[in-house]
């Protein structure tokens, strides 16, 4: 009983002292560990990193997201490189998870289906060519209920609302920032773009 007061007094301590840090310093604390995470996954997943913490790691995330392993250390390199390099732009933590998990969800729905929709009976092997165990519970779950026809393109709108929400763009503001990146790289000044010159 003593020892378990004594961790929890330790827990607790550690846990209020997390409240009383900086919110920038929590930030770098979330980003650098979204860089370790990175790091990890592509030593087991692209080098094959020996020993148990290898082998578990390339097992989990193969078996949980299937294909999508391979760039996966990529997308969690981006979102630390997001967390780290422009916080500005991120908004609320809640706006990124709610953002990056319909993404994530939307992707692996799809990439489940043109991978031909294998069910967890058809062979561990036949759901990581696919979109592994996330992957078939999305894409199945609306097929089974909506037909493959409709869960595509619910699919394709997750992904899109996904993206509109980290990037922090309201819908109605898409044809504008889509008018502004095109002027981007042609290379317009706003006033060209404003008289259609250029």
């Amino acid at each position: 009983m003593g020892l378990a007061h004594l961790v929890g007094g330790v827990v607790r301590q550690v846990g209020s002292s997390a409240r009383d840090l900086d919110p920038a310093h929590r930030r770098d604390g979330v980003g650098l560990g979204l860089v370790a995470l990175a790091l990890v996954t592509a030593a087991a997943v692209w080098w094959q990193l020996d020993g148990a913490v290898g082998s578990v790691t390339r097992t989990v995330v193969a078996g949980t997201v299937g294909i999508v392993s391979y760039v996966a250390p990529l997308l969690v390199g981006l979102v630390a490189w997001r967390t780290l390099r422009h916080p500005d732009r991120n908004g609320p933590g809640s706006r990124q998870l709610v953002g990056w998990s319909a993404l994530l969800l939307g992707t692996l729905g799809l990439v489940h289906v043109a991978g031909g929709m294998p069910r967890p009976v058809e062979g561990e092997q036949a759901m990581r060519a696919a979109g592994g165990a996330v992957g078939y519970v999305v894409s199945t779950l609306l097929a089974d209920l909506l037909t493959v026809w409709v869960a595509v393109p619910l699919l394709v709108l997750l992904c899109v609302f996904g993206l509109l929400v980290v990037t922090g763009t309201p819908a109605h503001e898409v044809p504008a920032r889509a008018r502004a990146w095109r002027d981007a790289v042609l290379g317009r000044t706003p006033a060209e773009a404003a008289d259609g010159s250029g």
